[in-house]
C-alpha cells in the first residue's frame, strides 16, 4: 500500500513538473514577442458630441508597420457603427488612432499616431499602419491551425490602466452561441483591454485573434472569445509572408461569395495567357557512314538530334522533320518523345541513321537533318493553385 501510495506521489510530482515544464516554455515564447505586440488606443468625437477613447491591443504582422487589432476599437459604443464619428469639415472621421510600443516589458511613453488601413465588422478585425520598415513581427502560423477543443493557448495584452504586460492563458472549450462566423471560445483569464491581443499555439505561432470576453462584477474575464487567424486572409497585406501561403492553403475557403465569382474566370484567362508564350525549338545534326573499300562491306552509323523544352515548359507534338541533305542508303527514326509522370512531353528526338552499300567501293551515305517544335508553359497543379492565390489575392483587393 506504502508503495502504490509513494506511485502516485509519483505520478503527480511527474505531471506537475512536466506541466511546469510547459508553462515555462510557453512564458518563454511569449516574453519573446513581447517587442512585436502594442497597445491601440483609438481617441474621438462621436455623433452626438460624446467623447469616445477605446484601448486595445495590437501586433506587428509584416516588418513594414502593419497591425492587426479588433475591429470594435473603432465604434463608438457596443452596436455602432464605425461610420458614427463625427465628420470633419472635409469629410474625414473625427478619430485619432494612437500606438504605444513595448520596451522591456513595458509600454515607453512615447506615443505614435496610425492609420486604419482596412476593417470587418463582422469578424471584428482591423488592419492598422505605423510609418516603419524594420519592425518585429510575431510568428504567424501560416498553414491551417490544427487546433481543437482542449488546446491551450496564450497570448500577451496591455490594460488601459497599466504599462506592464498582461499573459492570457485560456482552454479551447466548443462554442455554445450561434454565430455567423466561425470563432473560438476560450475558458481561463482575460482583461478589458486585451482585445486585439494574439494568441499563440504550443509552437510559438499566432492562431488566432482575441476579440471579445464576457465580464463579471470588474473580475477578470473568464471566458473569452476570438477569431481564427484563417479568417483574416482578406485583410492581411501584401507585405505579410502568410498571405500569399494562407491563399494557397485555404483555397477558396473563407472567402466572401463575391471573390468566388471571378475566380474561375481569372485562373481561366491567366492560363490562357501563360500558355501564349510560345518558343520556338530547333536542332540540326547529322551522319555519315564510311566509303566501302575493296572488301566491300557496309558502314552503318547512327546518331540522335534532340530537343529539350526548357524548364516549366512541355513540347507539343507532332515535331517536324526537315532534310536538309541526304546520299544514299539513309533513313531516320521519329520523332520520339520522352513525358514526364504528369503527361507532358518533356524532349524530342530523331535517330538518323546511314549504311554505306556493301559492294565494293561504294560511296559514302550521309544524312542531315533539322527538328523543330514549338514550346508553351506547362499549368500544373501547382501552377494553377499559384493562379488561384493571385486571383483570390487580386479579388479581395478589388
Amino acid at each position: 500500500m506504502k508503495a502504490l501510495i509513494c506511485w502516485l506521489g509519483w505520478l503527480v510530482l511527474a505531471t506537475s513538473t512536466l506541466e511546469a515544464a510547459a508553462q515555462s516554455e510557453r512564458f518563454t515564447t511569449l516574453v519573446g514577442n513581447l517587442n512585436s505586440v502594442v497597445r491601440i488606443r483609438v481617441d474621438g468625437v462621436a455623433e452626438n458630441g460624446a467623447i469616445v477613447s477605446n484601448s486595445g491591443t495590437g501586433f506587428f504582422i509584416s516588418s513594414d508597420g502593419y497591425i492587426l487589432t479588433a475591429g470594435h476599437l473603432f465604434r463608438t459604443s457596443i452596436g455602432a457603427e464605425a461610420s458614427k464619428w463625427r465628420q470633419a469639415s472635409e469629410g474625414s472621421l473625427q478619430f485619432k488612432i494612437i500606438v504605444q510600443r513595448p520596451e522591456n516589458g513595458k509600454l515607453k511613453p512615447l506615443l505614435e499616431t496610425a492609420m486604419l488601413v482596412s476593417s470587418d465588422q463582422q469578424l471584428d478585425l482591423a488592419v492598422l499602419r505605423v510609418a516603419a520598415d524594420s519592425e518585429p513581427t510575431v510568428e504567424i502560423s501560416c498553414s491551417p491551425s490544427k487546433i481543437s477543443v482542449g488546446t491551450v493557448l496564450q497570448g500577451i495584452g496591455w490594460r488601459p490602466d497599466q504599462n506592464v504586460y498582461d499573459l492570457i492563458l485560456g482552454r479551447l472549450a466548443p462554442d455554445n452561441i450561434s454565430s455567423a462566423s466561425p470563432r473560438l471560445r476560450l475558458i481561463g483569464v482575460s482583461h478589458p483591454g486585451n482585445s486585439g491581443s494574439p494568441l499563440f499555439d504550443d509552437a510559438g505561432q499566432v492562431v488566432g485573434i482575441l476579440t471579445s470576453g464576457i465580464e463579471s462584477a470588474g473580475q477578470p474575464f473568464g471566458q473569452s472569445y476570438a477569431v481564427p487567424l484563417a479568417q483574416s486572409i482578406p485583410l492581411l497585406p501584401e507585405s505579410s509572408s502568410c498571405r500569399r501561403t494562407m491563399l494557397l492553403s485555404a483555397g477558396v475557403n473563407h472567402l466572401p461569395d463575391e471573390v468566388l465569382k471571378g475566380t474561375k474566370i481569372c485562373v481561366d484567362q491567366k492560363a490562357s495567357l501563360k500558355q501564349s508564350e510560345v518558343r520556338f525549338l530547333e536542332a540540326t545534326g547529322g551522319v555519315r557512314s564510311a566509303p566501302t573499300g575493296i572488301q566491300g562491306s557496309g558502314d552503318e552509323r547512327r546518331a540522335e538530334v534532340t530537343l529539350g523544352a526548357p524548364s516549366g515548359m512541355e513540347i507539343l507534338p507532332p515535331a517536324k522533320v526537315s532534310v536538309l541533305s541526304a546520299n544514299g542508303n539513309y533513313r531516320y527514326e521519329g520523332p520520339l518523345y520522352s513525358w514526364d509522370t504528369q503527361g507532358h512531353a518533356v524532349s524530342a528526338k530523331i535517330i538518323l541513321v546511314t549504311r554505306s552499300k556493301s559492294q565494293i567501293f561504294s560511296p559514302a551515305s550521309f544524312l542531315e537533318a533539322r527538328l523543330e517544335a514549338s514550346a508553351r508553359p506547362i499549368i500544373d497543379a501547382e501552377t494553377r493553385q499559384s493562379m488561384i492565390a493571385d486571383c483570390i489575392h487580386e479579388g479581395t483587393n478589388r
